[in-house]
C-alpha cells in the first residue's frame, strides 16, 4: 500500500484567523450578521468573506 505524504506545510496551506470587534453601541449588528448569514445557509466567515468579494467586485466595476 502507498501512503502519500506532504512535504513541509507551507504558509499557502493554511487560513487565516483575525478577529473582528464591535463597539458596545452596536453589538446588535452581530445577531444582525448571525441572520443574514442563517438566510443563506452559510456560517459567519462565509457571509463576511462573500460581502468583500461583492464589494471588491463593485468597487472595480465602478472604477473602469
Amino acid at each position: 500500500m502507498v501512503t502519500k505524504t506532504r512535504n513541509k506545510t507551507t504558509d499557502n496551506d493554511l487560513g487565516k484567523c483575525i478577529c473582528v470587534s464591535f463597539p458596545l453601541h452596536e453589538r446588535e449588528l452581530i445577531e444582525d450578521l448571525d441572520h443574514l448569514a442563517n438566510q443563506e445557509f452559510i456560517s459567519r466567515s462565509q457571509y463576511i468573506r462573500r460581502m468583500i468579494r461583492t464589494a471588491k467586485q463593485t468597487s472595480k466595476s465602478i472604477n473602469r
